[in-house]
């Protein structure tokens, strides 16, 4: 096992989607964070469920990923809770962690400090909790993950949120007991992402990354994109992420989303499937606007990825988008429940030549300014190192 400097931190993160896992906004904010603190000669753990198991160490980081396949009912969700808490409980205790985070996602670590305080700090953190995107989708709550959410918040020492937008909802659901005790926002390796040489970029492509899904607001923008592409005869649409069974009777809801499509439209969609992360950067480099119609983020990386690479965006208004930008001088931000907002914050970027070459000028300023792991991951070390005083 990897160990850090004697004066470093042991700390060890709790995540169900470690890469390369199949994994999301989590699972890269994990990973890019515990590489770097190693880097910086801390002690860092992971320890989540697996479709596998594996003890050993990558890229530095100490690995554990237990098998388990989910099962549905209460008996596994407490089991599945009860197992993760004691497993790095006595993890902790073995190997002396100076704190365990875990995000209030799903609650995974409600059991840590019952019935028994754990000798090290937990730390919450705040992504954006499953009872919140239930009542944002207006979608039944269900009372178990609830409970499982708030069980484990409230037994937290300390509490982060990963943008403002996504502590006024943990408060405005949660109570203001919840509230962060810091706000510290995700970031992006601007070194890793940034604009690639020799990549042309097409003002006619439309970049549309990440699931497809109607939380990522996949059938807004499709609602828009008719009076797009009558507007813009020669733009088209790439797609790239997983695709969904939210169409109609568990069907695909890509599939769904084109055929409802004129006819004539059809073609101009291209579906890329799901790509190597270190892929990425190429392909923001060539599209001549990405946009993001998302109804729920918590404070989405693939955003700040695309901004580092100099790719003029639309943000979601609804979803926290002006957190990203000052006063529209990174990325155009507009409701994407506005079909007409939308399509026509889409055609100012297929259109207007100067303003997509202001928006990849002052869009990867703005992430390396604001956004950066160079200096994100030195505010998160000085609260973990507070958090251990």
């Amino acid at each position: 096992m990897a160990r850090g400097n004697e004066s470093g931190l042991k700390i060890c993160f709790v995540c169900n989607e470690y890469p390369p896992d199949r994994h999301g906004g989590i699972g890269s904010f994990v990973h890019d964070l515990a590489t770097e603190l190693v880097a910086m000669g801390h002690e860092i753990w992971v320890i989540g469920f697996s479709d596998r198991n594996f003890v050993g160490c990558e890229e530095g980081v100490n690995v554990v990923r237990i098998w388990h396949k989910k099962q549905a009912g209460i008996i596994d969700s407490l089991w599945r809770r009860w197992y993760l808490s004691r497993k790095v409980r006595c993890y902790a205790r073995r190997h002396s962690f100076d704190l365990v985070e875990v995000p209030e996602y799903e609650g995974e670590l409600p059991f840590f400090n019952w019935p028994f305080t754990a000798a090290c700090k937990l730390v919450v953190r705040y992504h954006m909790s499953q009872t919140i995107i239930a009542r944002l989708k207006g979608e039944m709550v269900s009372r178990l993950i609830a409970w499982f959410e708030s069980l484990q918040i409230t037994q937290a020492d300390y509490r982060i949120a990963v943008s403002e937008h996504v502590s006024r909802k943990v408060v405005d659901v949660f109570s203001a007991k919840a509230a962060p005790d810091r706000v510290i926002y995700n970031f992006v390796d601007v070194n890793v992402f940034e604009p690639v040489e020799n990549v042309v970029r097409d003002k006619n492509r439309i970049l549309l990354l990440g699931s497809i899904s109607y939380i990522k607001g996949t059938d807004l923008f499709f609602a828009a994109l008719p009076e797009i592409f009558r507007s813009n005869p020669y733009a088209y649409l790439d797609i790239v992420g997983f695709d969904s069974n939210q169409g109609p009777n568990g069907s695909s809801l890509l599939k769904h989303l084109i055929s409802e499509l004129p006819d004539e439209f059809q073609s101009r969609v291209n579906y890329h499937g799901r790509v190597e992360r270190n892929k990425l950067p190429a392909i923001y480099s060539g599209a001549g606007c990405c946009v993001f119609p998302s109804r729920v983020e918590a404070h989405s990386i693939a955003w700040l990825e695309a901004m580092a690479c100099g790719c003029p965006c639309v943000l979601s208004e609804i979803a926290g988008g002006r957190e990203y930008v000052i006063n529209n001088q990174a990325a155009l931000v507009c409701n994407p429940a506005n079909s007409s907002e939308l399509y026509e914050s889409v055609c100012r970027l297929l259109n207007d030549d100067p303003l997509r070459s202001k928006l990849q000028y002052n869009s990867r300023i703005e992430i390396q300014s604001r956004f950066s792991k160079q200096s994100q991951v030195k505010v998160n070390l000085a609260f973990y190192a507070d958090v251990n005083k």
